[in-house]
């Protein structure tokens, strides 16, 4: 994943990054933001999130997956969400959701 993205853009289904664990979560790959980072960081348990220094990604538990997805939609406005099957829907800064497939056919 990369943080160059046009918009911030979270991919559920995703193992924890910790060997040892066998969970489920979500990636968020987004631009720096100390503000995220902090609300990430006081919101999350740690044990519930991970920063992948490589990837420049976080991941967290499923249990906060619906938190998480709010921090990012208040930190950054549109962003995209991509669910374990692959399909994507982009969010907008008011809230409008649009799935991929709406949008090409």
């Amino acid at each position: 994943m990369s943080s160059d993205l046009e918009h911030p853009r979270i991919v559920h289904g995703q193992p924890s990054p910790r060997s040892l664990e066998n969970r489920m979560g979500m990636l968020i790959d987004t631009p720096y933001n100390e503000d995220f980072v902090e609300a990430i960081k006081a919101g999350v348990p740690g044990r519930d999130r991970a920063w992948d220094p490589d990837e420049k990604v976080w991941w967290v538990a499923v249990e906060w997956a619906e938190y998480a997805a709010q921090l990012v939609a208040y930190h950054y406005g549109a962003h995209e969400v991509v669910d374990e099957h692959g399909c994507i829907e982009y969010h907008d800064a008011d809230g409008t959701t649009a799935r991929q497939d709406e949008l090409f056919w």
